[in-house]
């Protein structure tokens, strides 16, 4: 005996759960990463070290003054490091969505492997995604390589120098992080939006030409009487 389903809410739910997806992607960790590297560079502002005043604190033997002036030195170091935490968190929160968002719409086609950035990148062009052709993916390829190269390396190497904010310099400065966080921040939210958009036209949308398409690929294998089932069944879903 068919057992009752509701056709019609199984395909609305699919992009009820897409708009309630979007609206819960936050990074919440840049608002605190922002705050403390506000207060960084305020404190650095502040700072006031004259060629005497360095001059009379190495020649003294006051050691309270001399480890603050090196404590001082390295905010600029600190303020790096943040950077650092938010390209690696900004492009972990992609990877954590991106595979929320795959379990949800495909997961009998989901695998270990598939969340592999080229593996990804075929898996959607097998499905008509081409996911090289969004407005956001130079941006959001721009954050996989320098956060690849962040968690991997303690080098700049040749594919982040081809990075227009790194492209003449030969280690990673604050400025340029700042810069380069600044472009690519909000990458992997509206990446995500872009997939999901391409998602749901994948699996809900059936204009002339997809359907065409499914009809040209069947009646190469069915014969009469199969074509003929397959309608009265479809027929019944609705």
């Amino acid at each position: 005996m068919e057992m009752d389903f509701d056709y019609e809410y199984e395909r609305y739910a699919g992009d009820s759960f897409l708009d309630t997806f979007m609206q819960n992607i936050n990074n919440t960790f840049d608002v605190s990463a922002d705050e403390q590297i506000k207060n960084l560079k305020i404190k650095q502002r502040n700072l006031n070290y004259e060629t005497a005043d360095v001059i009379k604190i190495f020649s003294s033997d006051n050691s309270d003054a001399y480890y603050k002036m090196l404590e001082d030195s390295n905010i600029d170091e600190e303020i790096i490091a943040i950077y650092e935490m938010k390209i690696i968190y900004a492009y972990r929160l992609f990877e954590l969505k991106s595979k929320r968002l795959l379990k949800a719409f495909y997961p009998k086609e989901v695998t270990k492997g598939l969340y592999k950035w080229d593996v990804m990148l075929s898996f959607f062009k097998n499905k008509g995604i081409n996911l090289k052709l969004f407005k956001e993916f130079e941006n959001i390829n721009d954050l996989r390589i320098v956060n690849n190269n962040l968690k991997h390396s303690s080098e700049v190497d040749n594919e982040i120098l081809a990075i227009r904010e790194f492209s003449k310099i030969g280690v990673y400065d604050f400025e340029e992080l700042e810069s380069f966080y600044d472009r690519v921040k909000d990458s992997p939210i509206k990446f995500l939006q872009e997939i999901a958009s391409a998602i749901s036209k994948e699996r809900y949308v059936f204009d002339d030409a997809k359907i065409e398409a499914i009809a040209h690929s069947l009646a190469k294998r069915m014969e009469k009487k199969d074509e003929e089932l397959l309608i009265k069944k479809l027929s019944s879903k609705y």
